[in-house]
């Protein structure tokens, strides 16, 4: 019973003593120490999240080039056929064209034009040189030929057409015009009220379509004569540019 008495009075100054401090600090330390070296060596994380290491597919240089070849190809080809699109509609475009200025050129070197009548010519094409005119007493361009020629004498068709219209010109008279295609036309003016053909009718050249005549007011005090002119795209142009002289 004393040697219990004597152990337990030994353990409870030990306990109130310093000596247990000592042994509790020591194994705190223990403690942390060993928590350090597991934390180093990964076997706790401190982030909250799971790390998970996944192998990232090999995107090497070989592997970027190959993209990037792609793409231009694909760019080259797209610019390719867009030229090619372009091309084909500007090939469209001057084989139409061609082909138009082609078909101007036959159709013009188709025509055969011939003297409306013999005679000599009084008053000459003169679109930008004024020319006294006698019987309105004035000074004015002169858009035709004027042919000298006998009342009643017969007018011929320069070229193959139609007939376009046929009216009464409050200056130039009865006057007859002629459609030879391809935006030319030719122009009769003064003849007789009567003509030899009718508006819409075909004609061939050297075929009469009517006769000089007195009708008009605006060059009555001039020789007998026949008005003749010519038109390009609606556009006066030289009558000898296509008749013969």
């Amino acid at each position: 019973m004393n040697n219990n008495d004597s152990f337990g009075r030994k353990v409870e100054n030990f306990l109130t003593g310093k000596g247990f401090y000592i042994v509790l600090l020591a194994c705190v330390c223990v403690i942390g120490i060993s928590a350090w070296s597991l934390i180093n060596a990964g076997v706790f994380s401190t982030d909250d999240s799971p790390v998970i290491d996944i192998d990232a597919p090999d995107v090497g240089n070989n592997s970027v080039n190959n993209v990037k070849d792609k793409i231009n190809s694909t760019i080259i080809e797209d610019d390719e056929n867009d030229v090619s699109v372009n091309g084909t509609e500007d090939d469209i475009s001057s084989v139409n064209s061609s082909n138009e200025e082609e078909d101007t050129v036959e159709t013009a070197a188709e025509l055969t034009f011939v003297k409306p009548l013999e005679g000599e010519v009084s008053y000459g094409y003169s679109p930008d040189e004024l020319i006294f005119n006698p019987t309105m007493s004035d000074w004015r361009v002169h858009t035709g030929i004027d042919f000298l020629a006998d009342e009643g004498a017969e007018v011929c068709a320069v070229a193959d057409g139609t007939v376009k219209e046929i009216y009464t010109d409050d200056l130039m008279g009865t006057t007859m015009v002629i459609d030879h295609g391809n935006g030319i036309v030719s122009i009769y003016s003064n003849l007789a009220e009567e003509t030899a053909v009718m508006s819409g009718e075909t004609v061939k050249a050297g075929d009469v379509i009517g006769n000089v005549g007195n009708t008009a007011i605006g060059e009555s005090k001039q020789e007998s004569h026949l008005h003749f002119s010519m038109k390009k795209d609606d556009e006066y142009c030289d009558p000898f540019e296509y008749i013969p002289q």
